[in-house]
């Protein structure tokens, strides 16, 4: 799983903090520093990031602890998530996880 977060709080001490966060909760991941261009509305901005690589974290542990903890700290509205190659998009979108899967072929 891969988590991919871009904001004005993150800071050069966000990656210390994840780590530190993420080893009191037994979650093992790699944490990469990041550099996006957004747009805010008709402006584009440099803002930094994080790519955040899970290895065996549930999904449900993911929702609950990890983003719960990544929304909070960094004022996260969405962010950009891969799940094996299940799903790859806004995490806000991910069906079973975030919102409803309203597809019956995928059940």
């Amino acid at each position: 799983m891969e988590i991919n977060i871009s904001s004005e709080h993150i800071n050069e001490n966000s990656i210390n903090d994840i780590l530190i966060f993420l080893k009191t909760k037994s979650i093992t991941a790699q944490v990469f520093k990041t550099s996006s261009i957004v747009k805010y509305i008709n402006e584009y901005k440099v803002e930094h990031g994080l790519r955040i690589n899970f290895f065996d974290t549930s999904k449900e542990i993911f929702k609950d602890i990890v983003w719960s903890f990544l929304k909070k700290k960094y004022k996260l509205t969405c962010a950009y998530v891969k799940y094996r190659d299940e799903y790859m998009g806004c995490i806000l979108n991910w069906p079973s996880v975030f919102t409803k899967n309203n597809c019956n072929v995928c059940d």
